[in-house]
């Protein structure tokens, strides 16, 4: 999936996106990588509204190609005089960190040498290490030593009992150091008074120990050299070895989870995983072309029977979902697009059944059915009979052999009478029947006619409803030589995100390739006996030093070239052979004087693009802008705007005695005597059957 990035005074940027699933604040991260914009400096808006994070593509409805606006929010830039102050308090600091005395002691709930967990304070990891020194941390310690001073001061010259001396440093140092009621050191009390009834003075400030006046020097298992690494009580804890199953975690339940962020297969650091609840299913369906959803919709009703205006034999596309947009066969997953009342209106050939036989001019179609696609599987293996129900009786209703029988049916001679059915093929074929099959995508084939129906026992040997169909159009097949040949045809945008894949890639692979390199020269001894043997390094960079002499022959810029090259000469040819139209459709034209400059519009676009392009202008000229459809039974106004009849008997009904489009006043409430003939004529000629069950 990929969309285009909008911003002032420059053109349109083609996105790569992985899923519709895809987060707000994800993709801000990748607009960051690609533009260099902090995520907090982008506001995007799509659709009128201002995209927070927390939220999908999916829950704001982005599709394919749809443009999202970026607006970069203006920061507040700091003086000079704030600048400078920062960069003295940091070197105050630097020199007080420097300059700080530690001072040993021992604590209650760690000995020296323990192995402990220490959690890194900026990528919240832990890391393996241990106790090396216990001190006092020096700024706790200043503090009590000046209160000291203080209380000292004081009480100068005034005799007071040793008892009562005691309970008043109890008192204060009970204030200062303010231990919490979670903390451990009041299970430790007994300890502290018997030194005091003892009568053995403590050296250590304060006589108490707290948690939070407690440092621990840590020395980390993958660092040599000795560090100077002093945590407090909260980011240590001890060493975690006991190794949990996935089945036995249970809700709220925290662990520690190794991961690697870079490379997942690989071992990384370990991170606190907290299990909130259990998730039926992990799965980024939002992945593909088929969930990315149509981006157009075609003028031609869902149940036009025989060809779609515009699409000519032979024509190709990439992907499954752009034939439901084009209108050839609007179920994205289904083989069979039909109604079992009316009939079927187009099917795909793509080698799902191993009873098709395809010899081109003819083929034996295999219904749908007897399988078990039970858990959202799209095929399985033949598991139950077939029935002729939904859309197999779809079919059979076009076969010219009379009423629908569950002992089949035979037009015979007379099976041209039968009603037409748009046939596809896909590249799927190839592995069966290579002949007939496209090289790559889904290719319209035609128009055929069923020629009989029957059930047989077939393969797999469950009874299957199998069809015969022979070819019944004009137009030469596309494998015949002197068929017109079309280039495939991507969705917009497509080629654009191709190449931005490509470009992210060997980013990637370079990344690798310089981390792998300096893992290799800065490695010691010791990690070589855990490492892999170095045979296999060599044999890698053999590998990348034969890319690399390859890389002038397959660099992105001349495959970027290529692909946009290929699609320009088929073009040139679709101008020069499907942008004449009939005599017909010309006089139709011709003949609509009120919309003239309309129709110059349309027709140049056909001289200069072709024939699928003409009929999408003419569809977006005359568009009724209520029901957002071409006009069925047009009507038009005094200002040359073109309207459906019901629709504008609809907005008379509102009061709104004016033009829907610029408000001009209308005096007479529409009726049948204003529909306009001669555009209603040429709609018809042009795309035939485009109001057809519409009123």
């Amino acid at each position: 999936m990929h969309v285009r990035i909008r911003t002032f005074g420059k053109p349109d940027s083609v996105v790569v996106v992985e899923s519709k699933l895809t987060k707000i604040e994800k993709f801000r991260r990748i607009i960051s990588e690609k533009f260099d914009i902090e995520p907090k400096s982008q506001r995007l808006f799509y659709g009128g509204k201002l995209l927070e994070d927390g939220y999908t593509f999916h829950d704001y409805n982005i599709k394919l190609n749809d443009v999202i606006q970026l607006m970069i929010k203006v920061q507040p830039v700091d003086s000079t005089e704030t600048e400078t102050q920062k960069v003295n308090h940091e070197q105050n600091n630097k020199t007080k960190s420097n300059s700080k005395v530690y001072q040993d002691t021992e604590s209650d709930l760690y000995l020296i040498g323990d192995l402990v967990d220490v959690k890194d304070k900026e990528q919240g990891t832990w890391l393996e290490g241990k106790i090396v020194k216990i001190v006092y941390d020096p700024e706790t310690l200043s503090t009590n030593v000046n209160h000291e001073t203080r209380t000292n001061g004081d009480t100068e010259g005034n005799s007071v009992k040793e008892d009562d001396h005691n309970e008043a440093s109890q008192i204060q140092n009970d204030k200062n150091t303010k231990v919490t009621k979670t903390s451990i050191t009041k299970f430790f009390s007994p300890r502290s008074k018997t030194k005091k009834q003892n009568g053995h003075k403590s050296s250590e400030p304060n006589e108490l120990k707290s948690d939070r006046s407690i440092l621990y020097k840590i020395q980390l298992d993958d660092d040599e050299e000795d560090s100077d690494l002093y945590c407090t009580e909260k980011e240590i804890r001890p060493r975690a070895r006991t190794v949990l199953e996935i089945k036995d975690l249970k809700i709220g339940q925290k662990v520690m989870v190794n991961y690697n962020t870079d490379e997942p297969l690989e071992k990384g650091y370990w991170y606190d995983f907290k299990q909130r609840k259990q998730a039926r299913s992990n799965r980024d369906w939002g992945r593909g072309m088929a969930c990315v959803g149509k981006t157009k919709t075609c003028a031609m009703p869902p149940n036009h029977f025989g060809p779609i205006p515009g699409i000519e034999v032979g024509m190709c596309w990439r992907f499954r979902i752009q034939l439901s947009e084009t209108g050839v066969h609007r179920p994205p997953v289904s083989g069979i697009h039909g109604r079992d009342v009316e009939g079927a209106y187009s099917i795909v050939l793509s080698g799902g059944y191993e009873d098709d036989v395809d010899n081109g001019n003819e083929f034996t179609y295999t219904g749908s059915g007897g399988r078990d696609l039970s858990g959202n599987k799209r095929t399985a293996e033949q598991s139950c009979d077939q029935t002729l129900t939904r859309e197999n009786k779809a079919l059979a209703r076009n076969c010219a052999a009379g009423e629908v029988s569950e002992k089949g049916g035979d037009a015979g001679e007379a099976w041209k009478n039968g009603k037409p059915v748009r046939v596809v093929r896909s590249y799927k074929m190839l592995r069966h029947f290579p002949k007939y099959a496209p090289s790559e995508g889904i290719r319209y084939d035609g128009i055929y006619k069923v020629v009989k129906y029957y059930p047989e026992k077939g393969l797999s040997g469950f009874r299957v409803w199998k069809y015969l169909l022979r070819r019944d159009d004009p137009s030469p097949a596309p494998w015949e030589p002197n068929a017109k040949q079309y280039s495939i045809i991507y969705p917009d945008g497509y080629l654009e995100a191709e190449a931005e894949k490509k470009k992210l890639k060997e980013k990637k692979s370079k990344g690798n390739r310089g981390s792998k390199k300096r893992e290799t020269h800065n490695s010691s001894d010791s990690d070589c006996k855990v490492s892999p043997p170095k045979k296999k390094r060599k044999v890698s960079n053999e590998k990348l030093k034969t890319e690399k002499s390859d890389d002038p022959k397959k660099s992105p810029k001349k495959k970027m070239a290529n692909i946009f090259n290929v699609k320009n000469p088929n073009t040139k040819n679709t101008k020069i052979n499907s942008n004449l139209l009939t005599p017909e459709e010309q006089e139709a034209i011709e003949s609509d004087t009120l919309n003239s400059k309309l129709w110059k519009e349309c027709l140049s676009v056909c001289h200069e693009s072709g024939k699928k392009e003409f009929i999408e202008q003419v569809t977006q000229a005359f568009l009724c802008i209520i029901c957002q459809d071409v006009a069925v039974n047009p009507i038009t106004t005094p200002c040359c705007h073109n309207f459906c009849l019901a629709c504008l008997k609809l907005a008379f009904k509102s009061n709104a005695k004016c033009c829907p489009c610029c408000r001009r006043g209308l005096q007479e409430p529409p009726s049948s005597e204003n529909v306009n003939e001669h555009l209603r004529a040429a709609l018809r000629a042009v795309m035939p059957g485009y109001d057809a069950g519409k009123k």
